[in-house]
């Protein structure tokens, strides 16, 4: 059996997480999703309505708003450049002329980027995972924990 990463589609994948490692953008990303948990945690709903800033619920309601938000409109930022810089400066038909269909081309680019995007919103968890030892005056914070116990 075949690692993933030998297969075409992988080798997309691969290339495409190199070269967003060496751009600016997905570094940009993670500025700013970390700017967004400090700017939530400090000033947003939970201090205003007297809710824990670590309460399961807070949390809940922050990673669902900012999952939504951010994944569909920056997957489409981030996949839009990748392919069209690949026809600008022409290397189109070198990538097509080995054994690789043009699906798994896009589909190669778009997991590479979607896993980029997913790194830099983990930021924003690392963020608000890290802000749980501070607090300032009017919020309300829990005892510091990572997960939470199912019972």
């Amino acid at each position: 059996m075949r690692s993933p990463l030998r297969t075409p589609l992988g080798a997309v994948f691969h290339a495409e997480v190199l070269l967003n490692s060496k751009r600016v953008a997905p570094y940009a990303l993670m500025i700013l999703f970390s700017a967004n948990a400090v700017l939530w945690w400090g000033w947003g709903p939970a201090v205003e309505r007297g809710w824990a800033t670590n309460s399961d619920f807070y949390i809940d309601r922050l990673f669902g708003g900012f999952s939504f938000t951010t994944l569909p409109l920056f997957i489409a930022v981030m996949m839009g450049d990748p392919v069209i810089r690949d026809f600008r400066i022409g290397i189109d038909p070198l990538i097509f002329s080995k054994p690789i269909s043009r699906f798994q081309y896009l589909l190669g680019k778009f997991f590479g980027n979607f896993f980029v995007l997913v790194c830099c919103q983990a930021s924003f968890a690392l963020t608000a995972l890290l802000l749980q030892a501070f607090s300032k005056s009017g919020m309300i914070v829990l005892p510091f924990r990572v997960g939470r116990v199912w019972r």
